[in-house]
């Protein structure tokens, strides 16, 4: 039992922090907000720096640091230290007590928008682990004060996998956007140990524990080996026990799944953005092969409990020395541990402050956390943000959270947490504080700025006509960012534009020699048509002048033989006066001239 206490105020100490982490959500220009909400988009582009790039840390539960870990001689023990008596060990317990854990790092992420710069797509490589635990009150109070107790529902479980999702978010109308993120999973190592029965007992001589309950270890990464004993009928059977794990670095897939996360947000009014997302819908199926299963059912006992003059019991017991009867291996199919987020968000003064509301459910193996956190968010630049939060938990604690988020065109930084002005230890550790939460990124934007409605009376008027005219204040900020943008053009962006310029220009001028070739060959056949109909008009002959013009009587010259090949020939009459009237010596006659 002491091993596994230290071991959760191990895991405690190192997590820390939250992968969800509600100060991050209402931050624009985080790259992490996409993955609380896949509706949601930063404002630009960007590349992560691996495993720096997105580093998200929770633990959180129904209890304290403070009520697992005390001060004593400037040492930091647990409250199963002899030095620390059962009054102040026990006194702020409850029924349940309730330790979560998520660690999410980024191996890998980048996004853009697309051309439109409304459409956002991302991909995203992450590391995840979990940890759930439920001690009940009845056993802390078993092992401080020596006395019987009934112990049901005793259970530590944990898991770890790879994801690697692909984000999609778009607008349906001006003020609605939707987005989701489909992820394919591939498990690394799962355990989980739970008791539905832990009675402990002083008999005549001795104390006896009756412990009901089953071992679940799938993973290439873990091992535990097998041992032999002999039962009550005398045949021997192997059995599994929690203090012979081993780490195996052995990085083979022991499972694959998948998950999707879905997202939603509407603006019904100017500057009010309500939003919705549910995050890890899915599941892992862990393989046969990689399987451990095992289960107990049996009356232990050990030596007891000292009890001294302060009230203090040493128990002789720990829960690493049961023994697991090995069942058959068979595959086996779990649930994730879903996210739901529901949020609203005001802005005003130009959209340089703003207040929000978040309401969280965190869904782990032993019970559902619900948070309500309230911020504001202060913007006096696009490239500055700086986030305050305060966050109820349950109704039984609260955290005060603090966000900063760079973004000056060359670096995307941001860091979050709410432990900054919690009680410490002199190791740092927060232990007045039931959720503890850090993240921190550090990636290089990319591309130009999104238009999205919300961000559009900043960057572009003409995306947003329902809102009112700009001031000239605001539209001398748009031409400066729009100067910007432009000036910060990249030289491969710029021979790329050159690129296309050189071959639009050769293109057309292809075109053009094309058409300059089809307009000679239709003046060329216009004039072959014109010759031809020019040589098809009849002319004008005076036979009686027919000699004066050079065409001989004679059928057989030249010219006379020339007029026979089809040519009209006009015969024009001859008038001779006589006697005041007009007589024709010949009539007006077409003829043409055959062979």
């Amino acid at each position: 039992m002491k091993k596994l206490l230290y071991t959760l105020a191990a895991v405690l100490v190192c997590t820390g922090a939250a992968a969800q982490n509600p100060t991050l959500y209402f931050m624009e220009g985080v790259p992490l907000r996409s993955q609380m909400n896949p509706a949601l988009a930063p404002q630009r582009g960007y590349f992560n720096i691996p495993v720096l790039g997105g580093l998200a840390v929770t633990a959180g539960g129904n209890t304290s640091l403070d009520h697992l870990l005390f001060r004593r001689d400037g040492r930091l023990v647990t409250l199963l230290s002899p030095s620390v008596s059962s009054a102040d060990a026990l006194s702020d317990l409850h029924s349940k007590n309730l330790v979560n854990a998520d660690i999410r790092v980024n191996l890998l992420g980048f996004g853009a928008y697309t051309a439109n710069r409304k459409h956002f797509w991302s991909f995203d490589l992450n590391l995840r682990t979990s940890v759930s635990t439920q001690f009940p009150y009845e056993l802390f109070h078993f092992f401080k004060t020596g006395e019987s107790a009934q112990v049901r529902n005793l259970g530590l479980s944990s898991d770890a996998y790879a994801e690697a999702g692909f984000n999609y978010s778009f607008p349906i109308g001006e003020k609605f956007y939707v987005g989701a993120r489909v992820k394919f999973l591939v498990g690394l190592a799962r355990a989980k140990s739970y008791f539905t029965q832990f009675n402990v007992s002083l008999g005549e001589n001795e104390w006896y524990a009756e412990a009901v309950g089953e071992l679940e270890v799938n993973s290439n990464l873990l091992t535990i080996p097998t041992r032999q004993e002999a039962g009550q009928d005398g045949v021997y059977r192997n059995y599994y026990q929690l203090d012979d794990m081993e780490f195996d670095a052995k990085f083979k897939p022991a499972g694959y799944g998948a998950a999707f996360d879905i997202g939603a947000t509407y603006e019904p009014i100017p500057n009010l953005l309500v939003s919705a997302a549910v995050n890890d819908i899915g599941f892992i199926a862990w393989n046969k092969a990689s399987s451990m299963h095992g289960t107990v059912s049996r009356r232990l006992t050990f030596d007891g409990a000292q009890v001294d003059a302060s009230g203090v019991a040493d128990i002789d017991f720990d829960l690493g020395e049961l023994k697991f009867e090995q069942v058959d291996e068979e595959s086996a199919t779990r649930m994730l541990h879903y996210t739901m987020n529901l949020g609203a968000e005001y802005r005003l003064w130009d959209r340089r402050v703003g207040f929000g509301a978040l309401y969280q459910i965190h869904k782990y193996d032993y019970a559902a956390l619900h948070n309500l956190t309230a911020s504001v968010n202060f913007q006096p630049v696009r490239w500055f943000g700086l986030s305050g939060s305060y966050s109820f938990i349950d109704n039984r604690a609260s955290a005060l959270g603090l966000g900063l988020n760079l973004n000056p065109g060359w670096i995307n930084f941001y860091i979050a947490t709410d432990v900054l002005l919690t009680k410490k230890s002199a190791q740092w550790i927060p232990i007045k504080q039931g959720r503890m939460n850090f993240n921190l990124g550090i990636g290089v934007p990319m591309g130009k700025r999104g238009l999205r409605q919300r961000d559009c009376i900043r960057v572009n008027a003409a995306c947003c006509p329902s809102q009112e005219p700009l001031t000239e204040q605001q539209e001398l900020r748009i031409r400066e960012q729009q100067l910007r943008e432009q000036a910060s053009a990249t030289s491969e962006q710029i021979e790329e534009a050159t690129e296309r310029s050189e071959k639009a220009i050769r293109k057309a001028e292809r075109r053009a020699a094309k058409a300059e070739r089809k307009a000679r060959k239709a003046a060329e056949r216009a004039q072959q048509e014109g010759d031809t109909a020019r040589s098809s008009v009849p002319r004008p002959i005076c036979w009686p002048c027919a000699t004066e013009a050079g065409v001989s009587s004679d059928r057989n010259s030249p010219r006379r033989r020339s007029l026979r090949r089809g040519e009209f020939v006009w015969v024009v009459p001859v008038f001779v006066r006589s006697g005041g009237q007009g007589r024709a010596a010949s009539s007006a006659t077409i003829a043409r001239i055959a062979s």
